[in-house]
């Protein structure tokens, strides 16, 4: 599940304890890298359908979407 928060983007697999939680900075418009938590360092990529709306996201190689492929 990820989660806007005063300090950014956040991502906890449903089930798992807080401290699993994993927070993600920023590098441009759709990039963002995990700087703590799960897979801290791997980058995530947003991916934007042709009206520019976030069609699925991408971390480190796992594709995240609304509904299951």
């Amino acid at each position: 599940m990820f989660t806007w928060r005063a300090d950014g983007l956040h991502a906890l697999m449903v089930g798992a304890p807080a401290s699993s939680e994993t927070r993600f900075e920023r590098l441009d418009h759709d990039r963002w890298r995990a700087v703590a938590g799960r897979f801290t360092g791997e980058r995530l990529a947003v991916h934007r359908d042709p009206a520019g709306e976030v069609a699925a996201l991408e971390w480190a190689t796992y594709p995240f979407t609304r509904t299951p492929r």
